[in-house]
């Protein structure tokens, strides 16, 4: 008798913890899917139909953009600012990029496109007091959101942001390494070394993100670097930024992403050079260009932004916030075009 009462309290445990589980598990997988889950396309298409998959992701892409930062991290970000015509516009561009991802996750499923698996690495700084550090947090969402990109490092000064960063979703898809400074591209260097060698790698300004069309990057030759120059989306002090493509377009020899194939370790000649080269101020990219071309002829070098889209998130940008890195007259651009 006694026996069979520790039976009977043992099974009604074990049951309770079950439920109690998957519970949570459904109360977790519901709340994600109020939001865009891209990141769930290629796990999914494995053991479920396409037509499954277009409905899950129909379902989450009807929410603005600063609807979903506000989900995740309760506060919004550059396109709240808006007016409703604007909000419109880059509501449907996002649903546009996901349904485009979903087709292109079909064909890499079919062994029609080669998915190239890309390497985002850049470095989240500030705090929620900042209105563009909300932005770089939603930069880095729609990276993690995009099925295209492997993974996002971010090579932190410490652990303050880390609170923030673990509300956003696609958290398999976020490496968190800490850095202990401010980054540079020596530091960067360096990781790609240690951490990412043959694959494909980016450098980014943390307040810019993808779209679908970094699948292009499966195309990338060998012993060529991409310098991309970014797009404007959103923010507030633009009347139709949509339709202004900025540094591309407009282009005034700025790049905000240098993606490569990793396939050779950066000598400790050129990392010596850019190791004091920060991310993120105004021409140090073009310090870095300068450097690169003449690394013994590492990377030829392309500026394709005509056919990948680098959107820039920066709600009522000032010049005066903008930092700006002196190179002692050492500097180079690249110009836009479609060629990879």
């Amino acid at each position: 008798m006694q026996k069979r009462l520790i039976f009977v309290v043992v099974s009604i445990l074990i049951i309770g913890v079950i439920f109690l589980y998957y519970s949570n598990l459904s109360r977790n997988d519901n709340q994600a899917n109020n939001v865009v889950i891209s990141t769930k396309v290629r796990e999914q298409t494995s053991s479920q139909e396409p037509k499954v998959i277009e409905k899950i992701i129909e379902k989450t892409i009807e929410i603005p953009l600063e609807k979903i930062v506000e989900k995740i991290i309760e506060k919004p970000c550059a396109t709240s600012q808006t007016n409703d015509d604007n909000l419109s516009k880059f509501s449907q561009l996002l649903k546009n990029d996901q349904l485009k991802s979903i087709e292109l996750t079909k064909q890499i499923l079919s062994g029609n496109v080669k998915n190239p698996a890309v390497h985002l690495v850049t470095q989240l700084f500030g705090g929620m007091q900042n209105d563009h550090y909300v932005d770089m947090l939603a930069a880095i969402q729609l990276n993690l959101f995009n099925p295209f990109v492997e993974k996002v490092h971010l090579l932190q000064e410490n652990d303050a942001n880390d609170k923030d960063l673990k509300k956003l979703i696609g958290q398999e898809k976020l490496v968190i390494h800490m850095l202990g400074h401010r980054i540079t591209v020596g530091d960067f260097m360096r990781y790609c070394n240690d951490k990412l060698p043959q694959k494909i790698v980016g450098l980014i300004n943390t307040d810019v993100y993808f779209d679908n069309t970094l699948v292009e990057f499966h195309r990338m030759p060998y012993q060529t670097a991409y310098v991309i120059s970014r797009k404007e989306t959103l923010v507030g002090n633009k009347p139709d930024p949509i339709n202004n493509r900025d540094q591309c377009g407009g282009y005034q020899g700025s790049h905000d992403a240098f993606i490569f194939r990793n396939t050779d370790k950066f000598g400790d000649s050129i990392i010596d050079k850019l190791n004091n080269t920060n991310l993120g101020y105004m021409g140090s990219e073009n310090v870095i260009l300068y450097y690169l071309k003449r690394d013994s002829n590492r990377y030829r070098i392309s500026n394709p932004c005509y056919a990948v889209n680098l959107f820039h998130l920066h709600r009522n940008r000032s010049e005066k916030e903008v930092k700006r890195f002196n190179g002692g007259g050492i500097s180079d651009t690249q110009n836009p075009s479609g060629d990879f």
